[in-house]
């Protein structure tokens, strides 16, 4: 058994743990961060990828409720320093305000710090791609409120290839290795490949974790916890040191793009620029711009030479569910998680409007079609108001969470600043309460 003290214990180095860390550095407090990944990273599933339907696309037309209700749906995240910041497109879009206000939390001031501390700005629209830009017409003519995305990105870097879910290629983009970067300077331990599996407490408050690594047994003493492993793994984490009501509750924003599958109809890949959030409250979902790659004939057999960005993409609009809270995480990782007679009425209402957007865009009804992926925005497992109080910590005292587990239902919106909003608030109270 290999034993460390410290003072916090900080489990996972994503949106959450990297916030916590950076804002404790330079305390003069003993801090280490436990990942389970490493720095490459890496896709994690608890279940084989299931296809909604025996083909990868489905045209509108045979769209029909019976071919959604009930289905199962992928939940994939990502492993590795940095979190799924890494392979995010650093959407920074303000969520669940008026939730988390119920609650009695004010995020305003943490929000705007964010902003201004990472230079969060709205996608430049002179910078808009062809494809984005015949979607902003079209939906403004169909009376469509949309919004340029606001992005913590650095525009004068940026090269505008559509490839923020891969490593930046001018480093443009922002991720929470920045903030692990600086906290390391700062005096903050991060040991790489430990995956923590239990809380380990005394009389009902907190006394460290305890994890594994290259079958080496490892524990972490500390007066503090911040478990930031992410929805899967903190209710996995949680369960395991006796609090059985995490992993409930779970939701991860489903989605697919509707898109013009016309021959005549081949963009360069373009970033995430164009957002519209009005029907996110009034019917669970919102919009974006985006794009689908011809699988079919650029990636059977794809030259090494060939460059990702020169790839044509087709023009589409994602649309992101707001899905039920009905999945679960089980004690040794599974998920269980249904589309619900509600997440189908979402997406069936919202696929109508995404293919009058399409319509009036130019597209020609024949071509339309839909393209199903997994849920990637897994949360919802240690709620606010449940598992956590409105200060994030659990039964155990001095035990905290700090990632998208606590959000009390989904946002149907990037859930990075909010995460990051609440990580901050909570670094602010562990100084206070320690000091």
């Amino acid at each position: 058994m290999r034993t460390i003290e410290a003072d916090v214990a900080i489990v996972g180095s994503g949106a959450g743990g990297a916030t916590v860390a950076k804002e404790l550095a330079g305390s003069g407090k003993k801090i280490v961060i436990l990942e389970k990944g490493r720095e490459k990273g890496r896709y994690r599933q608890r279940r084989k990828l299931h296809r909604y339907f025996s083909n990868t696309d489905l045209l509108y037309s045979e769209l029909t409720d019976t071919k959604l209700l009930n289905r199962n749906v992928n939940v994939v995240y990502w492993i590795g320093t940095g979190g799924t910041t890494t392979v995010s497109s650093a959407n920074f879009v303000r969520s669940l305000d008026s939730v988390l206000q119920s609650f009695g939390i004010n995020l305003d001031r943490e929000f705007t710090g964010i902003e201004q501390e990472l230079g969060v700005a709205p996608y430049p629209e002179n910078c808009l791609g062809q494809g984005a830009a015949r979607l902003h017409r079209a939906g403004s003519a169909l009376g469509l409120k949309w919004e340029f995305m606001p992005r913590a990105v650095d525009f004068d870097k940026c090269r505008f290839c559509g490839e923020c879910t891969l490593k930046c290629p001018k480093q443009a983009k922002w991720t929470a290795v920045s903030y692990i970067d600086e906290a390391i300077n700062k005096g903050v331990r991060l040991i790489e490949n430990v995956g923590v599996h239990e809380i380990l407490s005394t009389n009902g408050k907190v006394k460290g974790v305890r994890g594994r690594t290259n079958g080496e047994e490892h524990e972490v003493l500390a007066d503090r916890v911040v478990l930031a492993a992410g929805a899967v793994e903190t209710a996995v984490i949680l369960k395991n040191s006796g609090i059985e009501k995490a992993g409930n509750n779970l939701f991860c924003h489903p989605y697919y793009v509707m898109y013009d599958s016309s021959d005549n109809c081949a963009y360069r890949k373009e970033p995430r620029a164009l957002i519209n959030k009005e029907f996110v409250q009034s019917h669970g979902f919102m919009l974006a711009n985006s794009n689908v790659t011809r699988f079919e004939k650029f990636f059977r057999r794809v030259p090494k030479s060939f460059k990702p960005d020169a790839v044509p993409a087709m023009l589409g609009i994602m649309v992101k569910i707001k899905d039920d809270s009905s999945g679960k995480v089980n004690k040794d990782g599974k998920i269980h998680k249904i589309l619900t007679p509600s997440d189908t009425k979402k997406a069936i209402s919202s696929a109508s409007l995404a293919n009058d957007i399409l319509l009036e865009a130019g597209a020609k009804q024949a071509d339309i079609k839909l393209r199903f992926f997994p849920g990637v925005h897994p949360g919802g497992t240690a709620p606010i108001g449940d598992v956590v109080d409105e200060n994030l910590q659990t039964e155990i005292e001095n035990c905290y969470v700090s990632d998208a587990s606590v959000l009390p239902e989904a946002p149907a919106l990037p859930p990075m600043l909010t995460i990051m909003a609440l990580s901050r608030r909570l670094a602010e109270r562990i100084m206070s309460t320690s000091a």
